[in-house]
Order: C-alpha cells, then structure tokens, then sequence
C-alpha cells in the first residue's frame, strides 16, 4: 500500500471520529446530562493545600461524608487523605484523617480514598501509601461514628491494596 493511501485512510478515519464526535456532542442537551444532578456545589472554597485528587463520596446512615487526597502536588510526601461531611446543609471543612508517616525519618504520599459504608456496620476508608504506585502498601481506617472520628490505620497484607479508586460493590 503507497503511503498517500495510508495517510488517507488515516486522515479519513480521523475525520470520521472527530465529525461523529461532534454530532453526538450536539444531540446532547445540558439538560439531558444534568437530569439525575440533583446538587451542584464545591465542597470547600479555600484550604492549606493547593491540590486535590481522586474524590469519593458515601452516604451514611446520617449523611453524606467525601474523602479525597490534598497537599503540594501528587507524589508529594505532604499528600494526606482528607474528609468532610456534609453537616446542616453544608460541608465540614476537610479534615486530615492520615499522612503517609511511616516512622520518624519516612513520609510517603497518600492516594486513592475509597469510602465504603458497610450496611448496618462501620464505616470504612481505604487508600494507598507510597512513593510511586511500585511502592505502594494498601491501609485502611475504620469509623464507628459515619466519619466524625476515626480508628488507628490498618496496614493491608502485603500485595493487598484495597480498593483503588472503585468502591467494592455487595453482591447478594
């Protein structure tokens, strides 16, 4: 096959992906993709870290709670996990619930909350500690009380990382 029929197989189907994308974008109404948004909102307006990352969100038996990691910048030791609940109509200034300490000289960065409401029992968050993902170790921090306090982190076993970025889902 000569290289003009390539390049024109490969512009063509280009064209084809953008103009079809386009299409599509156009059938779509603001109001069709906003139909089950039920709130628009920022959970804070200012904080200590200028970054933020990867947020989850969970409803519990007395509101809901989102987790999301914050600090410099990802990667950063700094990078620590945070909370806040939506309380009386609004949300809780976040809350640094743990930090990548791992003994008095190493501090590692903090990523990827997932928060799961166990039905009818605690309240439980993972995430992850390390300098790159190559390095990562899994913990996990349990609430009796829907996120208000929080028990000592629990060091996943070896290889287990919890769950990253997707809740766990009941089956049953």
């Amino acid at each position: 096959m000569n290289t003009y029929r390539v390049y024109f197989y490969l512009s063509f189907f280009f064209l084809l992906h953008i103009s079809g994308s386009v299409v599509y974008a156009e059938t779509i109404s603001e109001t069709n993709w906003r139909k089950g948004i039920l709130i628009d909102e920022f959970i804070y307006d200012s904080t200590s870290f200028v970054s933020v990352h990867a947020p989850t969100i969970e409803e519990t038996p007395s509101g809901l709670i989102s987790a999301f990691f914050g600090g410099p910048y990802e990667g950063h030791p700094e990078v620590n996990i945070y909370v806040s609940r939506l309380v009386d109509a609004g949300w809780t200034t976040p809350a640094k619930v743990a930090d990548g300490i791992v003994n008095d000289t190493l501090r590692k960065a903090c990523y990827n909350p997932v928060l799961y409401q166990i039905p009818g029992k605690e309240l439980i968050l993972f995430y992850t500690i390390g300098k790159n993902v190559q390095d990562w170790s899994g913990y996990l921090l349990r609430s009796y009380d829907d996120g208000i306090t929080w028990h000592s982190a629990e060091q996943l076993p070896e290889g287990v990382l919890g769950r990253i970025e997707h809740r766990p889902e009941m089956i049953g």
